[in-house]
């Protein structure tokens, strides 16, 4: 072999093994972790541990993905934002997302927490307010902007009752208006403001929505459609690692406050373990397999239902409003 020729072999095995090196570290080099940023429908509390125990447990690490967490200001708020791609995925709650589908927001629900609606009313036990007729010429405190108000419009519909004949005083999202007699009841999620008031020992009377005609769903995940339709894998990932989390608050809900407590240090600890407590109730209770879940079946229910209610003007195509793919 000529001198010239054996170099020219030499040059070439030093670059395949340079290359063969290279590809090796290239492997086993750890890869940047895609980023996702969750927005929640509301501040940071005990609703939305679970996925930070998700985090904290290394689940989204393990699916490649780096979380952060947006407060938000309301669901249909958050519908809006996702609509329009100001953020990819975040929570919500189903009537919210309808109604945002109904405006022609381009959301898809892709994963439900709760199976029924959580709005309830709720006032002292010294009013007498057991029933939605009982509110008829009392004080109800009212947020126009909050999806719950929606759901009690459409619980007085369902009662065949005039919301005009309950006076209505607007209020913040504080106990004050109702303990100091400004209004006879309040609105909000079963397992928010309520626990509040039991954890402080009053005595209260609870209507939920639920029992009175409003068949829907709670809160819920979704994502931007296009969002949904383009990175699916990502997506996918994300719902597998955020269902982990409630798997294992369902499990160890003390656990969950703990990481919430260490990260938001502000918490009220024992509050915020009553109000996720009371949340995991709202679970289905035919175990883990039912967490996230939702149904052609039920959607079609829930949407008939909104539809008699007046909280939705049309019926969607299903495939716009949720799938089960990730």
């Amino acid at each position: 072999m000529s001198r010239k020729r054996l170099l020219y072999v030499v040059a070439a095995l030093v670059v395949l093994s340079l290359a063969a090196f290279l590809a090796t570290r290239w492997k086993d080099a750890p890869r940047s972790a895609q980023s996702i940023e969750f927005l929640l429908d509301w501040k940071m509390g005990a609703f939305f541990s679970p996925y930070l125990l998700a985090d904290a447990d290394g689940y989204y690490a393990a699916e490649g993905l780096s979380v952060t967490f947006t407060e938000g200001q309301g669901a249909e708020t958050s519908a809006k934002l996702i609509g329009q791609a100001k953020y990819k995925v975040g929570t919500s709650n189903a009537a919210a997302t309808a109604i945002a589908i109904d405006h022609g927001i381009p959301v898809l629900s892709v994963a439900m927490i709760e199976q029924s609606a959580v709005t309830a009313i709720f006032s002292l036990k010294k009013t007498g307010i057991q029933v939605p007729a009982d509110l008829i010429g009392k004080k109800l405190g009212v947020r126009y902007f909050d999806i719950s108000h929606q759901e009690y419009l459409a619980m007085m519909k369902a009662q065949k009752l005039d919301p005009g004949k309950v006076k209505e005083v607007s209020v913040g999202f504080d106990l004050q208006p109702l303990l100091t007699g400004q209004v006879d009841a309040l609105y909000n999620y079963a397992y928010a403001m309520p626990v509040v008031l039991r954890e402080q020992g009053q005595e209260i009377n609870i209507i939920l929505v639920k029992d009175y005609g409003v068949n829907g769903y709670g809160s819920n995940i979704i994502a931007n459609r296009s969002f949904a339709k383009n990175s699916s894998d990502a997506l996918t990932r994300f719902l597998r690692a955020s269902r982990k989390g409630w798997v294992a608050a369902r499990a160890t809900p003390e656990k969950a406050i703990d990481v919430l407590k260490s990260r938001y240090p502000e918490t009220d600890a024992k509050l915020a373990l009553a109000n996720l407590k009371e949340q995991l109730k709202w679970l289905e209770s035919s175990g883990d397999a039912s967490l996230f879940s939702q149904t052609a079946e039920r959607w079609n229910a829930v949407l008939d239902a909104y539809i008699a209610l007046g909280l939705i003007k049309k019926r969607p195509q299903l495939s716009d409003v949720f799938s089960t793919a990730y």
